[in-house]
């Protein structure tokens, strides 16, 4: 979720809580984060007062240039960017899981 969230421009700020829901997800892991969807997306909805207008704004121009946007449901987009980084993780666990199944081709381990 943060790396989605960086990618759209939305960083960290001084005394917010982002680092520790992060490390709170990394130990739920993906099926923990799809359980704790609403609690994650009430998260985000707190947050996002610390976020500033000009982050929202330069969030939904790179969301819309990175065809992001065409996921999102544009009256409440927080949902879908909690889905769409779920995916995100779930999609590097595959990759990752992946390509220690890969044979290494000089045939060494």
């Amino acid at each position: 979720m943060k790396a989605l969230l960086k990618s759209l421009g939305i960083t960290t700020t001084a005394g917010c809580s982002c680092n520790s829901k992060a490390a709170q997800m990394d130990a739920w892991g993906v099926a923990g984060c799809r359980e704790h969807r609403a609690e994650i997306i009430g998260w985000i909805r707190d947050g996002q007062t610390q976020w500033g207008l000009s982050s929202l704004v330069i969030g939904a121009v790179k969301a819309l240039t990175t065809g992001l946007a065409l996921s999102l449901n544009p009256l409440d987009p927080i949902p879908g960017l909690v889905d769409e980084a779920i995916r995100r993780a779930e999609n590097l666990i595959d990759s990752v899981s992946n390509e220690s199944l890969t044979p290494d081709p000089t045939g060494h381990t």
